[in-house]
């Protein structure tokens, strides 16, 4: 086995070398087509149209609308939603920046040069779509600006612009990473933004973002001194660039110091702040800050003991998130809501919010994002539910007490019995799932593989016969670079859709990495896995997928022979390494 490796790892260095020959072959090709001074012209053209907006805010938006509607050349089409981004970066309207954002960067990318002009557009779009919770395109702009980063070189991009773009990206990968609460990635990335240089052109530049990021990261680990501090300088930056262009943007961020004084209980500064945030979002017409701040008032409410004010805004929040369909935000203000209801003993309609936040539940965990949100629903979901039990246990409780007084202890316990058994069964359902979603890889829709890995442990626990196939599909990295990973998705898809369909339901099928699956074939021996293995990769072999592209897999069969998980695991690879050896579309067992 350690040969085979060997080998492998010897021609994974030969693949690298070749590709960075190619690369370097590229690069001096497309240095040749692109004119450095050609870019950074064109880059000074986008600059002065940005900054007409800036110095012309109330003619901006109509002004490049109409230019767009007649423009015909893919550049100047860019230029100009580039510079309404611009415009709707001051006006706070991330929907639309969205929107001018992707329209700018498929312009740009129609001409030489595209991916330099669309850097900028790229970063706030990446910024405006983790602000809006759609974290997964969010991650892949910041992917696409690491592309751009470590294959640009320095001829065009100076290294003070490199820097710049470098800073932006760790910002916004420690965002998404606090935001999901993987704080081992999160604070590897705080440090290394702490560890930048804030050089007047950074400061300048990205000093408002890396400073949201640094805030974002201490509330989310609870340091609220530090989200002060880092909330304070966010703001303090905005002033800066406010006194500049003439604006108020400043204003959209206070919200967060506003926040952060809430909980450390400096409330007569605090409350200030939070209307001086709510005037801003109203001016700008902006329903998600309005709704943000409405959940900033009923905290700062239930501190300052106003119940009701508390109520009135918790209902406000509830009814703003449930009508722009912010699920998330729905979710954990209905949480707090519950929480505020319980420690105060409010007799408002508990059981509707337990039911409008299992409902919540359901949603989240069935919506695309639910792999970025997970983390943060399981706990929130397993936090609330087991209050939810604990809160009826105390009423049942204080019901028995009343009732033995009032005579009547069949009737209302019976009644208790029955809420418990449905808030019990609610609990179970939605707890199964978000264990389904958790288990679950996104992209191929099997088993993980830590849980296809638990499973099979189970089958070792219990001394049951299976055998183990490692399944690889072949040539599939030439696939990625030949027709795009998008595509490359669908093979994989197929195939975890073919294998999973083709086998019984007690076998444990799961996804190992990248191309490679793995199969544990449940009471049967390594010759009748072979043979439904070859089936398998006969009916795949006929499919032809679009590009007229034929797909294939290799795979190699281990029976388990009592011995460890890993023991099996390693002698199917040495099958599977096999059978790539022996040109590949094989299924090999011993």
């Amino acid at each position: 086995m350690s040969n085979l490796r060997g080998r492998k790892k010897s021609i994974i260095v030969i693949s690298i070398l070749i590709i960075v020959i190619l690369k370097v072959l590229v690069a001096r090709n497309f240095k040749g087509e692109v004119n450095s001074e050609v870019i950074k012209n064109n880059l000074k053209i986008r600059i002065n149209e940005c900054k007409f907006v800036y110095e012309n805010m109330e003619e901006s938006e109509e002004k490049y609308k109409k230019l767009l509607e007649t423009e015909e050349e893919s550049f100047k089409k860019g230029v100009y939603s580039s510079a309404l981004v611009q415009f709707y970066i001051m006006k706070n309207d991330d929907e639309k920046i969205i929107k001018y954002g992707k329209e700018a960067v498929e312009n740009y990318n129609k001409v030489k040069g595209g991916e330099y002009y669309s850097i900028e557009e790229k970063e706030n779009l990446a910024w405006a779509l983790f602000k809006t919770g759609k974290y997964s395109e969010s991650l892949q702009k910041t992917s696409e600006l690491i592309q751009i980063i470590t294959s640009s070189g320095n001829e065009i991009l100076t290294t003070d612009e490199l820097k710049d773009t470098e800073a932006f990206v760790y910002s916004m990968l420690l965002c998404i990473y606090s935001k999901l609460g993987i704080f081992d990635k999160a604070e590897l990335y705080y440090n290394k933004l702490c560890e930048i240089e804030l050089t007047p052109q950074l400061q300048a530049s990205k000093g408002d973002k890396i400073a949201m990021s640094k805030t974002i990261y201490a509330e989310e680990i609870s340091d609220l001194d530090l989200m002060k501090k880092y909330a304070e300088e966010c703001y303090e930056i905005r002033l800066m660039y406010d006194k500049e262009k003439g604006n108020k943007s400043a204003d959209s961020v206070i919200l967060n110091l506003a926040i952060a004084n809430v909980k450390l209980g400096e409330f007569e500064v605090a409350i200030k702040q939070i209307k001086k945030s709510e005037e801003f979002f109203i001016s700008v017409g902006d329903s998600d800050g309005i709704s943000n701040t409405y959940f900033v008032y009923a905290q700062y409410y239930a501190k300052v003991n106003q119940n009701e004010l508390a109520i009135e805004y918790y209902k406000k929040t509830i009814n703003l998130y449930n009508e722009l369909e912010d699920y998330y935000n729905l979710q954990l203000s209905v949480y707090e809501f519950i929480k505020f209801l319980k420690e105060n003993d409010k007799k408002e309609d508990i059981n509707k919010y337990y039911e409008i936040f299992y409902d919540i539940s359901k949603k989240i965990s069935e919506s695309k994002d639910i792999n970025e949100l997970l983390s943060q629903i399981i706990n929130k979901n397993y936090e609330l539910n087991n209050n939810a039990l604990e809160l009826l246990e105390n009423e049942s409780k204080s019901d028995k007490r009343n009732i033995i007084i009032g005579g009547i202890v069949i009737i209302v316990l019976s009644a208790m019995v029955i809420r418990m058994d449905f808030l019990i069964k609610k609990k179970d359902e939605s707890e199964k799932i978000l264990e389904k979603v958790a288990n679950t890889d996104y992209l191929t829709e099997i088993n993980t593989r830590a849980y296809g890995e638990k499973l099979i442990l189970d089958e070792i626990n219990k001394n049951n016969k299976f055998s183990m196939a490692i399944i690889d599909i072949d040539n599939f990295k030439n696939i990625n670079d030949s027709y795009g990973h998008i595509f490359g998705d669908v093979i994989l898809k197929k195939i975890a859709k073919k294998l999973k369909e083709s086998i019984d339901s007690k076998d444990i099928i799961a996804r190992f990495g990248g191309e490679e699956f793995i199969i544990a074939f449940v009471g049967k021996d390594k010759d009748e896995a072979k043979e439904i293995l070859d089936e398998i990769r006969i009916d795949v072999n006929n499919i032809i997928f679009e590009h007229n592209v034929k797909a294939s897999f290799s795979a190699g069969i281990e029976e388990w022979d009592k011995t460890s998980f890993d023991l099996v695991i390693k002698k199917a690879d040495e099958l599977l390494y096999k059978a790539k050896r022996e040109g590949k579309n094989k299924v090999v067992n011993r």
